[in-house]
């Protein structure tokens, strides 16, 4: 049988990309999300799906117990998605999640976790042509929309740390920068408020051929990741 997967997050964005990629490259992949229903996504593509609620301990009774060799954890609400402000809800999926999530890990003896951390404890750094260390002192953004999610994020790291030094389970903890992809939806919500995808509404406005107009620093860099380097970056791990 081939190594088993359980992927939470799978009906985000990242998610649904790895999940594809896990599939494709061999892997018998557990796409979990917290929708009721994927609309026979994954199905498509020979994928089982299963809805579960990581904020909730019972979701374990949906899930298969034995036989996992990794579980991929990219649950979590983030701010892109966010419509108005709720921390609570940061602090419900991020950190009570991630508490479930390796509760779970242990309960079915998966041998590593692979999950993502947020770039936005190490933004103070960003900017510069500098490379930033793994192990760069951790500073929450004081007063912006990312403020609570990084302080939650940070904390799920420092959970899934405590696991690994407790269990001696492999853990593989990536921090990414944006993402690069397709979505259906062009727009995300920045402080509450939803509006364009700034590359998004460059191609929008090319393929019409209308004014595309860029204001800023031309000297300013910013990393992004495409989303098929990072699926192979989570396959490596």
């Amino acid at each position: 049988m081939n190594k088993r997967i359980v992927l939470f997050g799978a009906t985000g964005t990242i998610g649904a990309y790895t999940a594809l990629h896990l599939n494709n490259i061999g892997y018998d992949v557990i796409a979990v999300g917290n929708r009721k229903s994927d609309n026979g996504f994954f199905a498509d593509y020979g994928i089982t799906y299963l809805s579960a609620d990581i904020t909730n301990q019972s979701f374990v009774r949906v899930l298969p117990d034995h036989s996992i060799y990794a579980v991929v954890h990219l649950a979590g609400l983030i701010p892109a998605r966010m419509r108005g402000y709720d921390p609570q809800g940061y602090i419900d999926t991020i950190m009570t999640g991630t508490l479930n999530v390796m509760d779970y890990v242990v309960h079915c003896k998966s041998q590593k976790v692979i999950c993502t951390q947020s770039i936005s404890d190490v933004a103070y750094l960003c900017g510069n042509v500098q490379s930033i260390n793994a192990d760069s002192e951790s500073h929450f953004p004081p007063n912006d929309d990312h403020s609570v999610y990084s302080i939650c994020k940070t904390a799920a790291v420092n959970i899934i740390e405590h696991y690994y030094y407790r269990y001696k389970m492999q853990r593989y903890i990536l921090r990414l920068p944006n993402i690069y992809l397709y979505h259906p939806n062009p727009k995300y919500f920045y402080n509450g408020i939803e509006k364009w995808q700034n590359y998004r509404l460059i191609i929008h406005n090319a393929i019409l051929g209308l004014p595309v107009e860029i204001w800023g620093n031309p000297y300013r860099i910013r990393d992004i990741v495409y989303v098929k380097d990072c699926t192979q970056i989570i396959a490596n791990a």
